[in-house]
């Protein structure tokens, strides 16, 4: 599995310094990834801060599309609040402990 965190997340994090963006950027075959959630995390070393995430078709619909690049850059607060990503986890956690069983 591809995903960053416990085959289940994966992660965007965007450095604070140099000018860099706020946004979740997201690829166009992230898109492509309607039950993926996509984890939004600005650095400023040495901190990281969890800023919220969506799911991966969530970005074509609500996010800005540079044309240039294809992108598909979507604000923070746009973005769902953490709380619903861990109850997230937890149920896809137990339907994987469900299966083995």
């Amino acid at each position: 599995n591809s995903r960053d965190v416990g085959g289940i997340i994966e992660v965007r994090c965007r450095r604070m310094v140099g000018g860099g963006g706020l946004d979740l950027a997201m690829r166009p075959k992230d898109l492509e990834k309607p039950d993926t959630p996509f984890l939004l995390v600005h650095e400023h070393m040495p901190k990281f801060t969890l800023v919220g995430w969506l799911f991966g078709s969530d970005a074509g619909k609500i996010g800005d599309r540079n044309e240039m690049t294809a992108l598909h850059y979507v604000k923070p607060e746009l973005l769902r609040k953490l709380p619903e990503l861990d109850e997230l986890v937890n149920a896809r956690r137990l339907v994987a402990v469900g299966r083995a069983a």
